[in-house]
């Protein structure tokens, strides 16, 4: 059977920021019917899910709103880590990795939304952020997911000021 190389799933609709660029919240956004449901899926809706997936993906890539505020994402990653998909990556602000480190071993890898125009926005969460990136690299070593580090930029960003440590920072922690 052949396969899909990666299928993106909305787990949740729930983010812990309200970023200004964001798409997930412009109010018409829910306005048509699309993949974003008004709701959250169930578990067992995302189980059902995952086993139709199971054989029909190389790679699940869990988005949302913000994957980690699902009180039940361990269990979820738990059952996907169980079908026959090969690669798990998860995209996330990266607010909860600490708090939740648990669910780390069920990721191969983690886009993390590390952004210029965010630290314009919530400078003590980004601080945050990178500090506990640093703190799990250390904790963790070669056992932490890998980690893609994404970001949005725009022309009136100041390259040294806003730019330039971020990249700093993913090559000295990559």
């Amino acid at each position: 059977m052949a396969r899909a190389f990666e299928t993106d799933i909305y787990v949740t609709n729930v983010c812990n920021l309200r970023c200004d660029y964001c798409y997930f919240y412009f109010e018409d956004y829910f306005v048509q019917d699309s993949h974003h449901a008004h709701k959250n899926a169930t578990l067992q809706e995302l189980y059902t899910l995952l086993e139709r997936l199971s054989k029909r993906t190389y790679c699940l890539v869990v988005l949302g709103g913000e994957p980690f505020s699902r009180p039940d994402f361990k269990e979820f990653l738990t059952h996907a880590r169980n079908q026959a998909i090969y690669s798990i990556r998860v995209t996330t602000n990266g607010l909860y990795l600490k708090s939740k480190q648990d669910v780390l071993p069920l990721i191969d890898t983690l886009t993390i939304s590390i952004d210029a125009m965010r630290i314009k926005q919530y400078p003590r969460q980004m601080k945050r952020l990178l500090d506990d990136l640093a703190y799990l690299r250390g904790e963790y070593g070669q056992d932490l997911p890998r980690i893609v580090p994404s970001w949005t930029t725009s022309p009136t960003d100041s390259f040294e000021k806003d730019v330039r440590p971020i990249l700093d920072f993913t090559i000295q922690h990559g």
